[in-house]
């Protein structure tokens, strides 16, 4: 065992002892009166519970103070009980005569610098914890951090800010108080950095008027079938561990289950096993991904050759994502997809960009446009292609929401003249339209009840449709940190009041999820609809 990680792991245990041995114990019933203390500890704890407790809490507070009139924390819980009856000014005052009689006290300190960051002085602020006097190994020292960040956030000072909140999140130990406000300052502060772990999970139940459309399947092997309900899942997972370098890996799994329900749709049902592993470079913009993805296909119904259910094809792609800017993000991609009938084995090839932005306050764009070429097996299957997508997202009152996408693609198999039972080349046409009204529901779960169409014009009549699907899909999607300090309650005198909500965590729409959907009903094999 290395003795540099058992000496850390030893500093880390001691300091949670010691935080666990100074924090007043939760359990502890509150002193009914001060009266009936006969230490410090007593008079800490009735102050702490009177803070809680009462409307109004300076004459307790201070009552306790004037009992233990050297007491650290006691100064701390007046000048709390001050900001709590917004009284600002006194709070101030109150701080700056325990810091004048104890500059070794990080805890009033830290308070200072608060105080002077609620009254609009970040540059004071900052320059109270300038030094790294009260940044330990404790939770007072993560405060500190916390502080600091908060104070150079306010004044613009992007560099400072995030270097604080790194230096915050390696600290061992953290006020229970003091966690939402981790998150949110990163959030703030940071708001395009990747956390370890990611999810999107949508579940979604509806209706297909033609479930054909979009099924990797032949029409001449599933004859036109009825409109059919059906269940779906999409799911995306990421991890990528946060090394504390320019590099980190990370890995993806990215399944879909479509499942119709109409006894003559139901073999049109399909699984999708995707995902992606590779390296992240960069800890800003700009940022480049590069990965490897494996993408399987498994159809109920079975090909021509035999019956389901089956592996229709498999693929093996190189991608290379390059974040310039939280607007603008290109992509590349490259691979071997190999299916049942091997004439349709191909090379592939796709150049991407997207992006998103603010238009108003309320309406967010998603965009992106891509271009691909294979070269298949068989030369009737080389294709030239290209797609434009969109998705306007609006916030409404009330937790509402809507939203409005659509899409063109259009695609020519330059080769396949005599091919398809007609005489010139075949070319498609696909158009995508959809709107959705919901509501948020939770921090980071949405629901949503949604139109969407499809209609595909092509010069091989067999691959001529039109689809409409109403879909009622739920959204939960976030997005976390996994390491950090360990939280302790009541680890410090009193919370600060921060004033931050709990941040949802909610990974938002993103060019990946765009195009992927798109992918969903364009399978892009020269087969199906």
């Amino acid at each position: 065992m290395s003795t540099g990680r058992s000496a850390s792991r030893s500093v880390a245990l001691t300091a949670l002892l010691t935080a666990l041995a100074a924090a007043p114990a939760s359990a502890a019933p509150c002193p009914t009166a001060l009266a009936g203390c006969a230490d410090e500890a007593c008079a800490i704890r009735y102050a702490r519970c009177a803070l809680d407790a009462e409307a109004d809490p300076v004459a307790a507070t201070r009552a306790a103070q004037k009992a233990w009139p050297d007491s650290g924390p006691l100064a701390v819980l007046v000048a709390a009980a001050y900001l709590k009856v917004d009284n600002p000014v006194w709070a101030l005052r109150t701080l700056l005569y325990r810091v004048i009689d104890a500059p070794e006290d990080c805890g009033a300190t830290v308070w200072l610098a608060w105080v002077k960051l609620r009254l609009g002085r970040a540059d004071e602020a900052t320059a109270v914890l300038a030094d790294d006097l009260c940044i330990g190994r404790d939770a007072t020292g993560t405060r500190a951090l916390l502080v600091r960040a908060a104070a150079a956030h306010k004044s613009g000072a992007v560099d400072a800010a995030t270097a604080a909140l790194d230096e915050a999140r390696r600290q061992p130990l953290i006020d229970a108080s003091d966690v939402t406000a981790l998150d949110a300052l990163s959030r703030a502060v940071e708001p395009n950095r990747l956390r370890a772990v990611a999810w999107r999970f949508e579940p979604a139940a509806g209706y297909a008027t033609n479930p054909l459309l979009g099924a990797p399947n032949d029409p001449e092997v599933a004859r036109a079938t009825d409109g059919s309900g059906f269940l779906q899942l999409d799911a995306w997972m990421r991890f990528a561990p946060d090394l504390g370098s320019t590099v980190r890996p990370f890995v993806e799994a990215q399944p879909r289950v479509v499942r119709y329900l109409g006894a003559a749709a139901e073999e049109l049902s399909t699984v999708t096993l995707s995902g992606r592993a590779g390296v992240l470079v960069g800890r800003g913009f700009p940022r480049v991904t590069l990965g490897w993805r494996p993408d399987y296909v498994l159809i109920e119904l079975g090909d021509t050759y035999a019956p389901g259910p089956l592996w229709y094809y498999g693929a093996h792609r190189a991608e290379l994502e390059l974040e310039v800017s939280p607007r603008l993000l290109l992509l590349a991609g490259g691979g071997r997809r190999d299916f049942r009938e091997l004439g349709r084995s191909r090379w592939e090839v796709d150049l991407g960009a997207g992006g998103g932005l603010q238009l108003v306050r309320p309406v967010a764009l998603v965009w992106a446009v891509t271009g691909r070429s294979h070269t298949a097996q068989d030369e009737a299957y080389d294709l030239l292609g290209a797609t434009a997508l969109f998705s306007l997202d609006v916030r409404l009152p009330a937790s509402l929401w809507a939203r409005a996408n659509g899409g063109l693609g259009l695609d020519w198999y330059a080769r396949s003249a005599g091919a398809f039972g007609i005489a010139d080349e075949r070319r498609d046409v696909a158009v995508r339209a959809g709107a959705q009204l919901g509501v948020t529901v939770a921090s980071a779960m949405r629901v949503g009840l949604g139109w969407e169409m499809t209609w595909r014009d092509s010069t091989v009549p067999d691959y001529v449709a039109t689809d409409h699907r109403l879909v009622l899909r739920v959204s939960w999607a976030r997005e976390a940190d996994v390491a950090g300090p360990t939280p302790v309650d009541e680890a410090l005198a009193a919370p600060l009041g921060w004033g931050f909500d709990a941040a949802d965590g909610a990974a938002g729409e993103r060019v990946q999820d765009l195009l992927r959907r798109d992918e969903q009903v364009r399978p892009g094999c020269g087969c199906g609809l």
